[in-house]
Parts: C-alpha cells; sequence; structure tokens
C-alpha cells in the first residue's frame, strides 16, 4: 500500500531527490510529521506494511524510482538489507533508551500498572535491551522480557504475549513488530508499540539526505579513462600495410565504442595507440568489469598488453592529471589502475591482489618523519597497505620485495631510512633453515 504525501518540488517542478519511506501505519503519520520540515528539494514516498514479505515487494517495485529507503526501524532494515543484499540506500530510525522509556511510561499512565505487569519482545540486533534498561534505572527482572534474532517467527511472539495475558501473569504487552501489535489487539490485549522518537527520526533523515547527496555529488564527478596500447610500434609493423592497420584499429574502436554505450561515455583517437573516454563517475565505477572484458579482447586480439589510468576530479583539468598519473603508474602494473580525487591509488583494479592506498598526507609530523627518511609517501602508503592486505603483523626485506615487485635492495634502503626515522622497528630475526645470515623482521610503529 502506497500513501502519497507530496511536498512543494523547486527547479521547475522537478525533485531533485526522492527518499521512499518504509513504515507501519503506527509509525507513519509520525515520520511524515518529521519530514515536514525539510528543503523543498526533497520528494517524500511512504509505503505503508503490515508483514514483512511486503517490504520485499516495495523495494523490488520502487527501487529504480528512489534515491533512498527511510525504514522505521531496525527489523525493517534487517529485511530490506537481507533482500536488497546491500545497505548502501538504507538508513532506519533507531529505536534508544527514549523510546523504551515512552512506550513504558505510556502503559504505566493509561493502566495504573507496574513493571512486572508489562510483556516486552525486542529485536537482539537493535540494541541491548539490558543496557537500555539500565541507563533508564529500570531492573530487568522488573519485567517479562522476550529477545529474539532476525529471522523470527511472528506467532511465537504472539503466544508469547499473549498466553501470559490470559494466564493473568501481565496486563499489558509492548512490541517491536507491526503483525503482533495488529493481532493482539484484534485479542483484546492491551498492546503498545516500541517507535523511534521524533528526535531519532529528524537524526536519520538528515542522514540519509546527507548519504544520497554524498553519493549524488561523488556520482556527479568527472572521470577520464586513458587507454594505451603497448608496444603500439609492434601493433604497426606487424599490420605491414596502413590498410590493414586501419582494420585494427576500426577493431579497437568498436570494441572500446561498445562500452562507452554502457557508461554513457566519450571517446577520443589520440593516435599512436592511445584513447581517451570521458564519463561520470558513477558510470565508469558501475562498469568496470565491462571495461576489464573491453581491454582484455584488445589485448588478445593484438597479442600486446593494454593498460588504462582512470583519473576522477570535480574538473576536466583534474581529472586528466589524476588520469595521467594513473597511466604512468599503469606501465609497471598491466592492468587498470585508478587515482581518484582524494589521491587514493587503486592498483590493479577489479583483480584479487587489488591494493588501495593514497599519496598524499596531511600529517606534517608523518611528512617530516618521511622525508628525513628519503621515502616518499606514496611508497610509505603501499607498504603499509601491503602488509594490511597480507594480514602480516611483521614483515621482512625479502617478503616485502616479493609483493612490491622490487629488489631487496631497494626494500633495504627504504626499512633503513624508516628505521632511522623512528617510523619501523626491528623486534627480531628469521627463523631459516638454510645457512647463512638470518634476515631482520620489523613492525611499524603505528
Amino acid at each position: 500500500m502506497v500513501v502519497y504525501f507530496k511536498k512543494k518540488i523547486k527547479y521547475g517542478g522537478i525533485s531533485v531527490f526522492k527518499i521512499g519511506i518504509i513504515a507501519p501505519e503506527w509509525s507513519l503519520e509520525r515520520i511524515l510529521s518529521v519530514t515536514r520540515g525539510f528543503d523543498d528539494d526533497i520528494d517524500f514516498l511512504p509505503f505503508v506494511f503490515e508483514r514483512f514479505d511486503e517490504v520485499n515487494e516495495i523495494l523490488d517495485k520502487n527501487q529504480s524510482t528512489v534515491d533512498g529507503w527511510l525504514l522505521s526501524g531496525p527489523l525493517v532494515f534487517y529485511f530490506a538489507k537481507w533482500h536488497l543484499k546491500s545497505d548502501d540506500k538504507l538508513v532506519y530510525c533507531r529505536i534508544t533508551e527514549a523510546g523504551l522509556l515512552r512506550s513504558i511510561l505510556q502503559v504505566a499512565y493509561h493502566h495504573k500498572i507496574f513493571l512486572d505487569d508489562i510483556s516486552i519482545d525486542f529485536v537482539e540486533e537493535a540494541a541491548n535491551i539490558d543496557e537500555m534498561l539500565n541507563e533508564i534505572g529500570i531492573p530487568k527482572n522488573k519485567m517479562v522480557i522476550k529477545q529474539y534474532s532476525v529471522p523470527f517467527d511472528e506467532e511465537e511472539l504472539i503466544q508469547f504475549h499473549l498466553r501470559l495475558w490470559k494466564d493473568k501473569a501481565v496486563q499489558c504487552a509492548v512490541t517491536t513488530v507491526p503483525f503482533v501489535y495488529q493481532s493482539l489487539k484484534k485479542a483484546g490485549v492491551p498492546v503498545y508499540s516500541i517507535r523511534a522518537t521524533q528526535m531519532e527520526i529528524q537524526l536519520s533523515v538528515e542522514l540519509l539526505i546527507e548519504k544520497i547527496k554524498s553519493s549524488y555529488f561523488k556520482n556527479a564527478q568527472l572521470g577520464l579513462q586513458i587507454i594505451e596500447i603497448c608496444h603500439y610500434e609492434q601493433v604497426v609493423e606487424g599490420a605491414k600495410t596502413p590498410y590493414k592497420l586501419q582494420l585494427l584499429e576500426l577493431k579497437i574502436k568498436h570494441s572500446l565504442l561498445t562500452y562507452c554505450q554502457h557508461i554513457n561515455g566519450y571517446l577520443v583517437d589520440k593516435g599512436n595507440g592511445r584513447y581517451e573516454i570521458f564519463g561520470s563517475r558513477g558510470n565508469i565505477e558501475n562498469n568496470i568489469t565491462i571495461l576489464r572484458n573491453a581491454i582484455e579482447k584488445i589485448s588478445l586480439d593484438l597479442n600486446i598488453p593494454v593498460i588504462v589510468g582512470i583519473g576522477f576530479g570535480e574538473t576536466v583539468f583534474l581529472a586528466q592529471i589524476n588520469a595521467n598519473k594513473a597511466i604512468n603508474h599503469a606501465r609497471s602494473k598491466n592492468g587498470i589502475v585508478i587515482i581518484r580525487d582524494q589521491g587514493e591509488i587503486v592498483e590493479p583494479l577489479g583483480e584479487q591482489e587489488e591494493l588501495s592506498y593514497s599519496f598524499y598526507s596531511g600529517d606534517e609530523k608523518l611528512n617530516d618523519c618521511l622525508h628525513q627518511a628519503n621515502v616518499g609517501v606514496r611508497t610509505y602508503n603501499k607498504m603499509k597497505a601491503i602488509i594490511r592486505q597480507m594480514g602480516w603483523e611483521t614483515f621482512s626485506v625479502s617478503n616485502l620485495a616479493d609483493q612490491m615487485g622490487v629488489t631487496d635492495r631497494n626494500v633495504r634502503r627504504i626499512v633503513s631510512g624508516l628505521l632511522k626515522a623512528g617510523l619501523i622497528e626491528c623486534v627480531g630475526e628469521e627463523s631459516s633453515g638454510v645457512s647463512g645470515r638470518p634476515g631482520k623482521v620489523y613492525r611499524f610503529i603505528n
């Protein structure tokens, strides 16, 4: 079921962002009342559910039309996350001590009963109810509490409350599940729901809007891909005639143009086996597999390595700077390398051994130490990224040299500088079964 609640829209009647709200009837109007205070460039589309299997249908029918989902509570979130296999577009209204206390006070006020006359069900994944009760000064043993995990049996929760009420062990029930609430109400049980407070709803909406806008502006960044055919002179020599060379170049362009269709990109032939493709960051990042397949096909057809450098930036100029840095870096990797706008390098992209690190540092103390060690920030961060990826607590010169693809002598020089600068420490020696001097073992201090 969908209830339409239209806000005023700016920009010539076009809504900039659309947020879907999935909530049970008991909390929908409360959430909507909070959303009325937000900017007019947000369009809220509320959806009501009673059973959790209805959530899947709502998501499937409307996933492509919304920028994000605001979920009424942790239960809806876990079901949505399980169905979508991702929580990228999801934010839920958290249940805090204030929401729990509100329900307990409602029961006490309306029914003039003590705490030990209440039964409560609560999802374990949402929060620690023991800590929540302790925070508001209520002993756990004063109420009958049933904690459950997702997935769970709604009927079991209904019978838990119903049996206690029929046996006169409790006078009221407090539940977190919409269908349990409706069923108990029909059975005549005084029942209350645990809902998020207005403050929690407000914070959740703000968090989702920030998440959506951040994703939007990131995806809207410019991207430049530089594709370079290595040893292009060999392709020219192998073609033998200008006609055959043109046929080869047409095949290359056909593969790249097919990829361009997927990202809505623009292809530029720079000559001598170098091509540039312009597109948006979001489209490029979402179609990396298609790019890799296209590059592998070209490489197999030519029997020559093809490399790619991708740069992102707020402007064409910044994207070009990062793309050129990336292609220079890719020449030693024979793969796809990305440099993002904050200086983060990802290499070789999409491969099992993919590595991510930065060639910038805002830590002045670290920069001073690296200057003293005569070691670049990029090299330092790459070393730490490799050690983190390998799961090493300590490392040796030979092991690190193998992973970096450089000589032991090169790594030994770097390690010596880092040791003098106090960025690493020697923690022992390698145990080796072969004769000779054992190598030293090191560890990063920070």
